[in-house]
C-alpha cells in the first residue's frame, strides 16, 4: 500500500529488445556486520566496543545475482546513510551507551 512504512519485495522481469527473457534477480543480498578489535562479548550476549573498534558492513549477492548496488545503514534511528558498493568501514563516536545499527542493501 503506497505511503505505508515497512518492507516488501519488488520483482522485475527483464526482456531485451528482441523479446527474449534475460533473467531476474529476486533474491535480496545478504548483509553482515563484522566487528573488529577491540571488543568484548559479555555472557548475556551484549557486545561492547570502543570508538576505535572498526565495524564493517559487507554485502554479498547470490550466485548468478546482479551484484550489489548500495548498502544503507543508520545508527540509533538517525539519518539513513547510502553507500555505493558492497562494503563500508566505520567506527562509532559519541557518548558511552547503547547503540543500534540498522542495515540492508540493494541489488544492482
Amino acid at each position: 500500500n503506497a505511503g505505508n512504512d515497512g518492507t516488501g519485495n519488488i520483482y522485475i522481469l527483464i526482456i531485451d529488445n528482441a523479446g527474449i527473457y534475460t533473467g531476474q534477480d529476486i533474491i535480496p543480498p545478504q548483509t553482515d556486520i563484522i566487528v573488529g578489535d577491540p571488543h568484548h562479548l559479555a555472557p548475556d550476549d551484549t557486545l561492547f566496543v570502543t570508538s576505535h573498534t572498526p565495524l564493517r558492513l559487507q554485502a554479498a549477492d547470490n550466485l548468478g545475482g546482479s551484484g550489489i548496488h548500495q548498502i544503507n545503514y543508520r545508527i540509533n534511528a538517525g539519518t539513513w546513510m547510502h553507500i555505493n558498493g558492497a562494503e563500508h568501514l566505520f567506527t562509532l563516536s559519541g557518548p558511552d551507551g547503547p547503540y543500534t545499527i540498522e542495515y540492508f542493501s540493494f541489488d544492482l
